[in-house]
Protein backbone atom coordinates (compact mmCIF):
# COMPACT_ATOMS: atom_id res chain seq x y z
CA UNK A 1 0.00 0.00 0.00
CA UNK A 2 1.53 3.18 -1.30
CA UNK A 3 1.59 6.00 1.61
CA UNK A 4 1.98 9.59 1.01
CA UNK A 5 4.32 11.88 3.28
CA UNK A 6 4.63 15.61 3.64
CA UNK A 7 8.17 17.01 3.68
CA UNK A 8 9.21 20.42 4.13
CA UNK A 9 12.21 22.15 2.39
CA UNK A 10 14.52 23.58 4.81
CA UNK A 11 15.92 26.99 4.68
CA UNK A 12 19.30 25.77 3.87
CA UNK A 13 17.49 23.41 1.15
CA UNK A 14 17.42 20.45 2.98
CA UNK A 15 14.81 17.77 3.62
CA UNK A 16 14.26 15.31 6.13
CA UNK A 17 13.14 12.45 5.35
CA UNK A 18 10.36 11.08 8.15
CA UNK A 19 11.96 8.24 10.41
CA UNK A 20 9.57 5.51 8.80
CA UNK A 21 10.91 6.16 5.39
CA UNK A 22 14.41 6.13 7.00
CA UNK A 23 13.84 2.86 8.59
CA UNK A 24 12.18 1.36 6.10
CA UNK A 25 14.57 1.88 3.47
CA UNK A 26 17.54 1.77 5.94
CA UNK A 27 19.41 4.77 4.83
CA UNK A 28 21.26 6.68 6.69
CA UNK A 29 22.61 10.65 6.16
CA UNK A 30 24.42 11.68 2.95
CA UNK A 31 23.04 8.21 1.80
CA UNK A 32 20.31 9.75 -0.85
CA UNK A 33 20.79 11.84 -4.11
CA UNK A 34 17.60 13.11 -5.97
CA UNK A 35 17.65 13.01 -9.54
CA UNK A 36 15.55 14.28 -11.72
CA UNK A 37 13.59 11.77 -14.43
CA UNK A 38 15.63 13.26 -17.39
CA UNK A 39 18.96 12.70 -15.92
CA UNK A 40 17.96 9.00 -14.79
CA UNK A 41 17.07 8.03 -18.26
CA UNK A 42 20.29 9.54 -19.40
CA UNK A 43 22.02 7.79 -17.38
CA UNK A 44 20.54 4.37 -18.35
CA UNK A 45 20.22 4.98 -21.96
CA UNK A 46 22.17 2.52 -23.46
CA UNK A 47 23.02 0.56 -20.48
CA UNK A 48 21.86 -2.89 -22.41
CA UNK A 49 22.99 -1.71 -25.59
CA UNK A 50 25.65 -4.71 -25.36
CA UNK A 51 22.98 -7.11 -25.39
CA UNK A 52 21.94 -5.89 -28.73
CA UNK A 53 22.66 -7.82 -32.44
CA UNK A 54 25.48 -5.95 -33.96
CA UNK A 55 25.94 -3.39 -31.35
CA UNK A 56 23.18 -1.65 -32.35
CA UNK A 57 19.52 -1.36 -30.86
CA UNK A 58 16.50 -2.11 -32.19
CA UNK A 59 15.01 1.41 -32.09
CA UNK A 60 18.29 2.49 -34.04
CA UNK A 61 17.44 -0.11 -36.95
CA UNK A 62 13.77 0.76 -37.21
CA UNK A 63 14.61 4.15 -37.39
CA UNK A 64 17.44 3.09 -40.13
CA UNK A 65 14.73 1.47 -41.67
CA UNK A 66 12.20 3.88 -42.24
CA UNK A 67 14.77 6.35 -43.45
CA UNK A 68 15.78 4.42 -46.10
CA UNK A 69 11.87 3.83 -46.87
CA UNK A 70 11.72 7.78 -47.28
CA UNK A 71 14.72 7.87 -49.50
CA UNK A 72 13.44 5.05 -51.75
CA UNK A 73 9.69 6.92 -51.82
CA UNK A 74 11.32 10.21 -52.51
CA UNK A 75 12.95 8.89 -55.97
CA UNK A 76 9.62 7.26 -56.98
Amino acid sequence: MAHTYTVQLGARGRIVLPAEIRERLAVKPGQVRIVNRRRQVDECAGMFKHLAPHGRLASEELIAERREEAKREERE
